[in-house]
């Protein structure tokens, strides 16, 4: 996603993946927090942002986190963008949030 917006000319982008910020880091020459989901849970610090993405990630979160990482999210960020698989968080289920758009592909095995 990085690679994506920096072709489209967005140069400020801050990354945040506790496992692989190195590889981030030499890839895209963008600066990567190490934030874990439990770490953003407990007021983890890390900015504000115009909007949030969240690629191919937030499905991890255990479902009993999600309300409090999503809560945190949308304190750093008004507008939070979930790209995920086909097993997705049904973020809208959760009090106050609103979703705005959705799109899907359908695989070759019929999922969506």
């Amino acid at each position: 996603m990085t690679k994506v917006l920096q072709e489209s000319g967005i140069t400020q982008i801050t990354g945040c993946d506790p496992y692989t910020f190195d590889l981030y880091e030499r890839q895209t020459q963008a600066l990567c927090l190490r934030f874990s989901f439990k770490d953003l849970i407990r007021g983890a610090g890390f900015g504000h942002y115009s909007l949030i993405i969240s690629s191919f990630a937030l499905h991890l979160c255990p479902e009993k986190d999600l309300f409090p990482l999503t809560w945190s999210l949308f304190q750093a960020a008004p507008v939070l963008v979930v790209i995920t698989p086909h097993k997705r968080p049904e973020l809208e289920k959760l009090p106050g949030i609103e979703l705005c758009w959705e799109d899907a592909a359908i695989t070759e095995k019929g999922k969506r």
